[in-house]
């Protein structure tokens, strides 16, 4: 009959078992730091995604693998954590096998030992290559709206022409001032796409509301005369 010492260690054996299980089937990249400075384990998850075995970042360390501009800021939350708060999380780049960066993002917890003194981290991390991508293309997407705005109200200036558009995403309807002048509406009075349809002549109001979805269909500029 087992003795409940060996019912304990029995116990033990188990939980990490199926602690490896997990750690070895997630996507994301698990791992245990030290605060000694000592990385204790790392996933298999680590070689799909910067192509890196887990024995070989073990060996180097997850320091020899981040970006130099980024070590500050990784370091920043380790000490932030050292110091007793329980998560924190940080995006970095990490070095690839193959020599290029990948943008990654670590949420990180503190584990404490029996004493209640902060013992370790245990880090998530995940690739977020794609969705950083994303965001500066976005980024770069509103910087040349706000460009070709400017543009289109120093031409209003200078030629003395009036211009609106229409947000795809959002359906907000922007009105140049001069355009607001020509109709009548109000510097900060919201205006819908159909109340600027309306302002056609009625005999033109088809051909311009067929006009406009053509145009939000092919995202192709356009430029037109109208009577009010």
């Amino acid at each position: 009959m087992p003795t409940p010492f060996q019912q304990d260690i029995d116990a033990l054996k188990a939980s990490e078992a199926f602690f490896r299980l997990l750690t070895e089937q997630a996507g994301d990249v698990i791992s245990r730091h030290r605060f000694s400075g000592t990385d204790d384990y790392v996933s298999p998850a680590v070689e799909r995604m910067l192509g890196w075995t887990a024995a070989e970042v073990l060996e180097a360390g997850f320091q020899a693998y981040y970006h130099p501009d980024d070590a500050p800021a990784v370091a920043e939350v380790y000490e932030k954590i050292r110091a007793g708060a329980d998560q924190g999380s940080v995006r970095y780049r990490g070095r690839a096998k193959d020599g290029r960066y990948v943008w990654l993002e670590s949420h990180l917890s503190l584990v404490r030992d029996e004493h209640g003194e902060p013992s370790e981290l245990v880090a998530v991390t995940r690739d977020i290559d794609e969705r950083v991508r994303l965001e500066e293309e976005a980024r770069q997407a509103r910087e040349a709206m706000r460009e070709t705005l400017q543009r289109a109200m120093l031409a209003e200036q200078v030629a003395q022409v009036a211009f609106w558009r229409v947000d795809l995403i959002t359906n907000e309807v922007y009105l140049s001032p001069r355009c607001r002048e020509i109709y009548g509406w109000s510097a900060d009075e919201p205006v819908s796409l159909g109340e600027v349809l309306s302002r056609f002549h009625p005999e033109d109001r088809s051909a311009a509301r067929a006009w406009v979805a053509e145009r939000l269909r092919t995202g192709e500029p356009s430029r037109n005369r109208m009577d009010r």
